[in-house]
């Protein structure tokens, strides 16, 4: 059974590539959704590619994601 609990302070981010790697598990890869990442991004229908993860910000970095603190995940068709 999986664990859908909400840890404290989950922030919405948008996965935009910023580094161009194209590495989904790089934290620089995203940003704070809508600038406060209090909700979740518009994301485009499709499931091929990450759109925006839910997760706690990092330590001493609030504008980047923990990425093994993920909580949900949106993915949209691929641009």
């Amino acid at each position: 059974m999986a664990d859908n609990s909400t840890l404290a302070g989950e922030k919405w981010f948008e996965y935009t590539d910023e580094t161009g790697d194209g590495n989904i598990n790089n934290p620089d890869n995203y940003v704070l959704a809508n600038g406060n990442g209090n909700s979740q991004p518009p994301c485009p229908t499709g499931d091929e590619e990450r759109c925006a993860v839910q997760a706690q910000p990092q330590t001493g970095d609030t504008d980047h994601p923990n990425l093994s603190t993920i909580v949900d995940t949106k993915l949209r068709k691929q641009q």
